[in-house]
C-alpha cells in the first residue's frame, strides 16, 4: 500500500507503466464530473468515479483484487479506508473474477485506518485488503476516483 499527496505522485511512475497517464488524469479531474466509468487505455487503465456519503466502518466490507491495482483519489470531501494484509482476512465470499473482487470478515488484528482528504491518494495492491468508504471523524460528502490499473 502507498499513501501520499497527488503533488507526490512522479515519484511512484515505476509502479505500473500506465501510473503517469493516471496520475495526469487525475490532476486534471473535475469533480463535476458525472459518476461512472471512464476508459483511458480500454481495460488496462479506467476510471471509476464515484460520489457518495461516508459509511461507518462496520457497514463496509473488506476487498482485495487480484487483476488490478486500485488508485483511489479523493477529490472531494475526507473518508477514512481500512487496510489490512490480506494474509489476516477471512474470506466472507468466493472472488468474483467477472468484478474481479473478493469480500473478507474485519479481521481480529493488523488493521489500520488510513485517512484521505481531498488531493490525496492511496494504492492498493492484490495482496492489501481494504475496507474504502468509511467515515473518518464525522459523515462526508465524497467524491473519489479510482483508477483500476491491470497489473
Amino acid at each position: 500500500m502507498i499513501t501520499d499527496d497527488l503533488g507526490y505522485a512522479a515519484q511512484y511512475l515505476a509502479v505500473h507503466p500506465l501510473f503517469q497517464k493516471g496520475a495526469d488524469y487525475l490532476r486534471n479531474f473535475d469533480p463535476g464530473t458525472p459518476k461512472g466509468r471512464y476508459e483511458l487505455e480500454g481495460d488496462r487503465l479506467f476510471a471509476l468515479v464515484q460520489h457518495y456519503r461516508t459509511r461507518l466502518p462496520a457497514e463496509k466490507q473488506f476487498e482485495s483484487h487480484k487483476l488490478y491495482a486500485d488508485v483511489q483519489y479523493v477529490a472531494k470531501g475526507t473518508e477514512c479506508i481500512w487496510y489490512a494484509p490480506r494474509s489476516l482476512l477471512q474470506p466472507k465470499t468466493e472472488y468474483e473474477a467477472a468484478k474481479d473482487v473478493q469480500f473478507y470478515s474485519d479481521p481480529n488484528r493488523g488493521q489500520q485506518g488510513v485517512r484521505l482528504k481531498a488531493g490525496e491518494f492511496a494504492v492498493f495492491f492484490p495482496q492489501d485488503g481494504h475496507k474504502p468508504g468509511c467515515i473518518d471523524e464525522t459523515e462526508d460528502e465524497v467524491i473519489k476516483v479510482v483508477l483500476k490499473l491491470h497489473l
